[in-house]
């Protein structure tokens, strides 16, 4: 064996339990070749166990120390594990140490961690192939189980044991292992579970206080190596991050940034407040206290990211300037990428993304509440299904976390199973569901939306007689439960034509907080299906059939009552929204008035339950009547053609 297993164990329980699962695991591995640096579990511990080494760990207990006084007994190369974790994989470790040998480049591999991990990059990702490469780190390893080579202690050298206790001597020494151009990695081939057995560091009385007192050494040591390297132009980066309210978003990204910035490479950070109401400022300012490299607070009145990059002096032309906004989350690794770009293994080319488009919660409902206030423009949210987060949260998928919908369609519909399903179809290649409230249909209108299955969302009508008002009011609070970014709100017989779905995205993403709707138009089918009427009204129609609910008052959004029989005519977006009304070209097919039979039918419904309407010239035009004011004729008609769809084309 090439490799002596160093443990640093104060817990009888944990020391038996972690013993046993190396040499149960390793059964080729001597026991002589497992050193355990006693702080108070030997006495429990030994008659328990195979003859594996003891030697006496000092006291007070100090991890750095003891880890020392174990690799120091050891020959060889080191495999440093906490007592409170356990070897699972059969042969792990052999296969581990056979892995570090064959990098590339030197340096510190973690085993990866099932359970629990302050660096949730280590955690196992699969099963524990041995043929997976490892992960490269681009940051910090939590020493759980870490491979050093003899080569790479040698060229380190020990722990710092300045670090009382226990907590941040391994961040500490994997900055030293990056800033001597050292790889940190984690390999899911070799994995070892931790967070069953009682911690036996931080169960220590005072440990919390300790830890704390050693974040002030770690800051302190590198902001006066960071000087110190800075003169010698080591350092490339400066870093300017820019706030302004948002205080919870805030504590995300910056805590982001801590954690994913490779601080080696930082010459100076600069935190700029531009003038916050919300106490953004004073957390910020405390939290400066914390980076490990030299930090500056800055307050300031207005402007925004792209001001302050023109008022930072970054004329040294060995350092580049790095500007992170305070929605920004950044990934790991992500100043080696703008270090080398052309590093484009997976690990390393990870996107950032902005938090206030995340359509999960709390991040939607959060942004959702700074528009309100005024702290931002209403953004596009990221589609459910993007993965863009990822790398940060994982579990947000469509399937096991509920997501805002950033289309939803609406319809209230009676009797429209000619084309409903064409309806549907074609509504849900945007929107993420379709909510239809059915007012007491006879044909098999229920029946069609049922077979969507979950995608299409069935109202039955709670109420009786005609009131188009009060019913697409009662849809309409269906609709804002649901809390969609934009709402697609079509009649039963209109088709979105092939290319509206990636043209409405389009339009949604340009809109920003200016525009609230968007008039679609309705070409209207005519005795035959290829071709669409286009004289008068019929060729000119548009309606408004597309709004913006992100960043609306929702209280003040109704349907209003009209003064026509039933309140017809009452649209299809509701009164209340902010923002100007677009024009698209987006077309909706309309089957309504395809046969003739069904616009005489029509002219006498609307008649009937609307009569003398001269506004609408009694609906004249339904009726093909010679000189109606809408459509005084003769009928003009033009092919119905279709652009294909962008997955079609």
């Amino acid at each position: 064996m090439s490799f002596t297993v160093v443990i640093l164990s104060a817990n009888p329980v944990n020391a038996v339990a972690c013993v046993r699962s190396v040499l149960e695991n390793e059964p080729d591995l001597p026991p002589e070749r497992v050193i355990v640096v006693d702080d108070g579990a030997r006495e429990e511990a030994e008659p328990l166990l195979p003859p594996v080494r003891w030697i006496r760990g000092a006291r007070p207990f100090v991890f750095a120390r003891n880890a020392n006084l174990g690799i120091h007994a050891a020959d060889g190369d080191v495999i440093l594990l906490n007592d409170d974790a356990r070897l699972v994989t059969p042969g792990g470790f052999t296969a581990l140490s056979r892995q570090v040998r064959r990098q590339e480049r030197p340096g510190i591999c973690s085993a990866a961690i099932r359970g629990m991990v302050g660096n949730l990059r280590q955690l196992a990702q699969g099963g524990g192939d041995p043929g997976t490469a490892p992960r490269i780190e681009p940051v910090t390893l939590a020493f759980v189980c870490v491979y050093l080579s003899r080569a790479v202690y040698a060229a380190l050298g020990p722990l710092d044991e300045r670090f009382a206790g226990y907590g941040f001597d391994d961040n500490d020494y994997c900055a030293r292992a990056l800033t001597a151009g050292l790889e940190l990695t984690t390999w899911d081939g070799c994995i070892v579970e931790h967070g069953v057995l009682p911690s036996t560091f931080r169960s220590r009385e005072g440990w919390r206080t300790l830890s704390r007192e050693n974040e002030e050494r770690y800051v302190e040591k590198w902001r006066a190596l960071a000087r110190e390297q800075a003169g010698r132009g080591e350092r490339p980066f400066d870093i300017a991050y820019v706030a302004r309210n948002r205080l919870e978003l805030t504590r995300e990204t910056l805590g982001t940034l801590w954690r994913n910035t490779n601080w080696t490479l930082v010459r100076e950070l600069t935190i700029y407040d531009l003038g916050s109401a919300d106490g953004t400022d004073a957390w910020l300012e405390a939290e400066a206290a914390h980076v490990p490299v030299p930090t500056r607070f800055v307050r300031a009145t207005g402007g925004s990211a792209e001001d302050v990059a023109r008022k930072v002096d970054a004329s040294d032309g060995a350092v580049t300037l790095a500007i992170v906004d305070g929605d920004t989350m950044v990934p790991p690794g992500w100043l080696r990428q703008r270090l080398d770009p052309l590093d484009r293994r997976p690990d390393l080319a990870l996107p950032a993304f902005q938090l206030d488009r995340l359509p999960y919660e709390p991040w939607a409902s959060l942004a959702d509440s700074y528009v309100e206030r005024g702290w931002q423009p209403v953004r596009p949210r990221y589609a459910p299904d993007d993965t863009v987060w990822r790398w940060r949260w994982p579990e947000l998928t469509p399937t096991r976390a509920p997501a805002r919908p950033r289309f939803l369609g609406a319809m209230r519909i009676k009797n429209e199973a000619r084309w409903l399903a064409e309806v549907l179809e074609r509504a849900l290649d945007l929107c993420s569901q379709v909510y239809v409230l059915e007012d007491h249909s006879t044909d098999e209108t229920p029946g069609i939306c049922r077979s969507f299955g979950d995608r299409v969302v069935l109202f039955s009508s709670p109420f009786e007689g005609l009131d188009e008002a009060r019913d697409k009011n009662y849809l309409l609070d269906k609709v804002i439960a649901a809390r969609p970014d934009w709402v697609l709100w079509i009649d039963g017989d209109e088709v979105l034509e092939r290319s509206g779905p990636e043209q409405l995205r389009v339009a949604a993403d340009r809109a920003g907080s200016e525009i609230a709707s968007y008039r679609l138009r309705i070409a209207y089918l005519w005795d035959d299906c290829r071709q669409v009427r286009v004289d008068g009204l019929w060729g000119r129609f548009s309606r408004a059939s597309f709004f913006r609910l992100q960043g609306q008052p929702l209280a003040d959004l109704r349907f209003r009552t009209t003064t026509a029989g039933g309140n017809l005519h009452c649209g299809n977006i509701p009164q209340g929204l902010i923002g100007d009304m677009g024009r698209l070209e987006v077309r909706l097919k309309h089957y309504g008035y395809l046969e003739r039979a069904d616009r005489q039918a029509k002219y006498a419904w609307y008649n009937q339950r609307d009569p003398d309407n001269e506004g609408e010239d009694r609906y004249r035009h339904l009726a093909e009547i010679p000189g109606a004011r809408h459509a005084p004729g003769p009928p003009l008609y033009i092919p119905w053609v279709e652009e294909p769809a962008v997955h079609d084309a």
